[in-house]
């Protein structure tokens, strides 16, 4: 809802990997860590009227601009950087490290930088190389694993199932998606569309007598973390009393009153609003003051 909402371009916008991950070194130590995209053309939003207006008389905009800088040679890139957290700093923090709507303060845990993602050539063809392409965040390479995050552990059971309805069992098998180096699955094979890999060959079920078993992940647990306790507000407070500016904080207000102007149950925004002012008792004035002035509700 604040300014920085909608990016001007794909290619004036920073990425984030939301979710917590866990690393894994050489000494099989642990530690969490969270992904960042910083975008190195810098940031560049819009404001709700011009987005409102792009979206009916142009709505391609952000993927022909994209496309034509590529083209052009005005190649965009992105720096990755990745915060890390040890297990023992994780109990200490104030916040639940594995909540996504979390942050890490950077001056605790600075970006570390890891390598440079850009962006030099565009597609040969929009089928095969974009609307087969299947993102999952269960796809991992060795020393990155999952952490307890619940968020990250539903997301990687549902994007593999979304792919296996939208392109078939043997989604991994086309070429945009097969892995740069040979997976070691020996009885993830046939079936649907199966193009035939050489690794194929044994029985694609469990339990079976040939090769290819596999070993038990030992599991441990030390406990359920309790979320009722969770500290909800000093992260959105800081950033609403210590980041935005004045005329930042007006923009916020009327864009959450905008979306709440069609809510007919009083007794829900009554308890936004007490929502609000548990963050700052401005945010919920403000609101309530652009609650005031909306449109009738249709």
């Amino acid at each position: 809802f604040s300014e920085r909402r909608i990016p001007s371009s794909v290619r004036e916008m920073h990425g984030f990997g939301v979710n917590t991950f866990k690393l894994i070194n050489a000494r099989g130590e642990a530690f969490y860590a969270k992904f960042h995209w910083v975008c190195d053309q810098g940031i560049r939003t819009l404001d709700q009227a011009t987005a409102n207006k792009l979206a009916g008389a142009d709505p391609d905009y952000a993927l022909r601009d994209l496309i034509v800088n590529i083209a052009k040679g005005n190649y965009p890139s992105w720096t990755l950087k990745f915060q890390v957290m040890s297990l023992q700093e994780a109990l200490k923090v104030k916040f639940n490290v594995l909540d996504a709507t979390k942050t890490w303060p950077h001056g605790q845990f600075p970006l570390i930088e890891i390598g440079r993602m850009t962006l030099n050539r565009n597609v040969d063809n929009y089928f095969a190389q974009v609307e087969q392409l299947a993102f999952a965040p269960a796809n991992m390479v060795p020393g990155i694993e999952p952490s307890p995050d619940k968020m990250l552990l539903g997301r990687m059971i549902s994007y593999p199932d979304a792919q296996r309805y939208r392109l078939g069992v043997n989604y991994a098998d086309i070429p945009v998606n097969r892995f740069a180096r040979p997976a070691v699955t020996p009885t993830h094979c046939d079936g649907i569309t199966y193009t035939g890999n050489a690794h194929c060959g044994n029985p694609n079920y469990l339990p079976m007598k040939y090769n290819g078993q596999f070993l038990d992940h030992e599991q441990h647990m030390q406990g359920r973390f309790n979320f009722t306790q969770d500290d909800i507000f000093s992260q959105p407070r800081a950033l609403y009393t210590k980041v935005l500016s004045d005329h930042s904080k007006r923009t916020l207000a009327k864009n959450i009153a905008d979306h709440m102007a069609q809510v007919t149950r009083k007794e829900i925004v009554a308890r936004v609003l007490t929502h609000f002012g548990h963050i700052d008792q401005r945010l919920r004035r403000d609101v309530e003051n652009c609650l005031s002035k909306a449109p009738p509700k249709s």
